[in-house]
């Protein structure tokens, strides 16, 4: 008998214990700090949080109310977590009657945003949904927040698991970050698959709305990514195929068991009912060792964003194919298995890829869904033939992108 009141006590402690956690992480997340809870986990909670920590299957990627996704990496492998993508997002140029205007998720000498989901006059931030918390009849989802929504007012749900948040001009005093497109809303959703086959992947919609009476005739967009492929941040290199509009990160030493990473614009924003072809693949550069027009030093005006976003340098002047002493607009097509070709150098890597020009009017929604990928092979060619593979895989399975 004493030993089973021993053992029904340890019990209840145990439990008080369990309880205690619960409600200190419960309390955590609804303040928006720290969310821990990831997207596979079926939580009752949509937020808004400050950030949260979204993973599906091996995908593991933080998302705050910047609008920045950022320590993207894969789990589940042997020996090691890869870190993918050091930080990246969606950006967005125009000149309008006020001059140049950009909204940008940029690494630079910080960490830096003009997007924001947190906005002054009430509390919003990033939320995260999946089937179970939309069946919930106590689901507490404001009004007019932007979501997507079918004939009957409910929420369309992207995917498996997903973060959503709207996103607006921030008032930010860096000098490159001053002069945002204010008249514009962006609604992100970040969302994934359990599906085994797309265990590595992840997907991005952006829709893009102008306010009343603020049509913007000329915009262009691109995704910025900071990707950090190897150990060794400086010896990675980008890569572009032409034929797939697919922006890719290397290891040019890798010669066994290798990764790669890419990103494709699924949908690009439609101009007259179709949808316009990626307009540039430009260098990006963190320092001016190489390339020093088209690097983050001196990088500080939104006319320089515009010019990146056109695939220019920072002075406006087009790339130049090193093989060919051309001008391009797609930078590092070469064929990095047979060493043919414009290549990159072996760098700490930036990526943009970039759509435009096309008009916004007021009332219409510009959609761009992204894809992000990884895929290992037991060598380069393998590794960037099954990423090439699963781009095609993923674009003749429209229902997983088209909503």
């Amino acid at each position: 008998m004493k030993k089973k009141l021993y053992l029904d006590k340890n019990f209840s402690i145990l439990i008080y214990v369990l309880l205690f956690l619960c409600s200190f992480m419960f309390i955590l997340c609804k303040n928006g700090k720290n969310p821990t809870a990831p997207a596979n986990v079926e939580s009752s909670d949509p937020g808004p949080y400050n950030t949260f920590e979204f993973e599906v299957n091996n995908f593991h990627v933080t998302i705050d109310g910047k609008g920045a996704i950022s320590d993207g990496y894969l789990t589940g492998l042997p020996n090691k977590d890869l870190l993918l993508l050091f930080r990246g997002g969606l950006w967005l140029g125009a000149s309008t009657v006020n001059g140049p205007q950009a909204n940008i998720i940029w690494s630079g000498t910080g960490q830096y945003s003009n997007f924001s989901a947190i906005w002054p006059e009430e509390m919003k931030g990033v939320y995260h949904l999946n089937p179970t918390i939309l069946s919930l009849n106590n689901v507490d989802l404001p009004d007019g927040l932007g979501f997507p929504v079918d004939s009957q007012g409910n929420i369309i749900h992207y995917g498996d698991a997903m973060c959503m948040s709207v996103l607006k001009a921030a008032t930010v005093d860096e000098a490159i970050l001053s002069r945002p497109i204010t008249d514009m809303s962006v609604t992100q959703a970040l969302y994934g698959y359990r599906r085994q086959d797309l265990a590595n992947t992840i997907f991005l919609r952006y829709s893009i709305k102008v306010t009343d009476n603020s049509a913007i005739s000329e915009m262009y967009s691109g995704f910025y990514m900071d990707t950090d492929l190897s150990e060794n941040n400086n010896l990675n290199s980008t890569g572009y195929d032409p034929s797939r509009a697919l922006s890719y990160t290397y290891s040019p030493r890798d010669t066994a068991d290798t990764f790669v990473t890419g990103f494709v614009f699924l949908e690009s924003p439609l101009e007259n009912g179709l949808e316009i072809p990626a307009s540039s693949h430009r260098i990006m550069r963190k320092n001016d060792y190489y390339d020093p027009d088209f690097g983050e030093v001196d990088f500080n005006t939104q006319q320089q964003i515009l010019y990146a976003l056109q695939g220019l340098s920072n002075t406006g002047l087009p790339m130049v194919d090193s093989t060919t002493g051309e001008e391009s607009l797609y930078a590092f097509t070469g064929d990095p298995v047979l060493g043919t070709g414009w290549l990159d150098v072996e760098v700490d890597v930036r990526s943009m890829l970039n759509y435009g020009p096309f008009s916004v009017s007021t009332d219409e929604d510009k959609v761009i869904t992204i894809v992000i990928i990884a895929e290992s092979g037991e060598n380069l060619a393998a590794a960037l033939q099954a990423l090439k593979n699963k781009v095609d895989i993923i674009r003749n399975e429209p229902n997983l992108w088209q909503f």
